[in-house]
């Protein structure tokens, strides 16, 4: 019977393979470095399930009074009327 190629320490995170076993410390520890100099980003803001309508009605609805919201609420009845049928 062969042994498998890859042992249950290649499927460990490189922050928990030095506690399981101290045979390659040194391209451990250059792989720890690698990733705790890389930069870290922002949390990603969580968009609102009603942000897209707050932004459309700041954007057709104040101000002057425009045709566009009335022009895509027909485009959208031809669109819903097209795929029901």
């Amino acid at each position: 019977m062969t042994k498998p190629q890859h042992t249950l320490r290649h499927w460990i995170p490189p922050k928990l393979t030095p506690i399981l076993s101290l045979t390659n410390t040194s391209r451990v520890r250059r792989i720890i470095d690698f990733y705790a100099r890389l930069p870290r980003s922002s949390t990603p803001t969580v968009l609102s399930s009603y942000e897209w309508l707050e932004t459309y009605t700041k954007k057709y609805f104040t101000g002057r009074g425009k045709g566009q919201p009335i022009l895509h609420a027909i485009g959208g009845i031809i669109l819903f009327g097209y795929f029901m049928g």
